[in-house]
């Protein structure tokens, strides 16, 4: 499976866990930082820890009320 496959197949992976952990919050929301989180990450050599790292990022996003900001 390539790589992009791999990656968006996690990302609605995260986004569905994290509806089940913050079900006040929009999944749209939930996308959107998760996308932003996942931005930050493109082009880090080691891919392993790409989904950990995304996930606890967007929960402390989602948890200080910034799901679509950069900031």
């Amino acid at each position: 499976m390539p790589r992009q496959s791999v990656e968006e197949e996690t990302f609605e992976q995260i986004v569905a866990r994290l509806e089940v952990t913050h079900p006040d919050i929009s999944r749209t929301d939930i996308e959107s930082a998760t996308r932003i989180e996942f931005d930050a990450l493109t082009g880090r050599p080691v891919r392993d820890y790409i989904p950990i790292l995304v996930e606890r990022a967007t929960k402390k996003r989602l948890s200080n009320g910034r799901s679509s900001s950069l900031v």
